[in-house]
């Protein structure tokens, strides 16, 4: 990932392990929830993380089910043409 990329780390065993294994060479570019202990909040973080810098890689990382939780909002990445992966989600 580009030093300017963001990660948006889930609260989940995977999410906690990128707060000492993720290099941040950046501001801002390092999103969590702290430890509220907000389960499946990855995902749609990572969506406005990605309207606010369309030009930036934006990468979330869920686990443990989080992504299930907000599952759902991959129908919004598909009505407003959020761009992931390089390309516009097609509907």
């Amino acid at each position: 990932m580009p030093d300017d990329g963001i990660l948006v780390a889930g609260m989940t065993q995977v999410g906690y392990y990128s707060r000492t294994r993720f290099p941040v060479y950046k501001p801002k570019t390092y999103l969590t929830s702290s430890y509220f202990g907000n389960l499946g909040f990855a995902y749609p973080c990572a969506l406005g993380a990605k309207v606010a810098n369309p030009d930036k890689a934006v990468v979330a990382v869920s686990g443990d089910g989080g992504f299930m939780y907000n599952v759902q909002e991959l129908a919004t990445a598909v009505m407003y043409g959020i761009k992931c992966g390089g390309r516009g989600v097609q509907r």
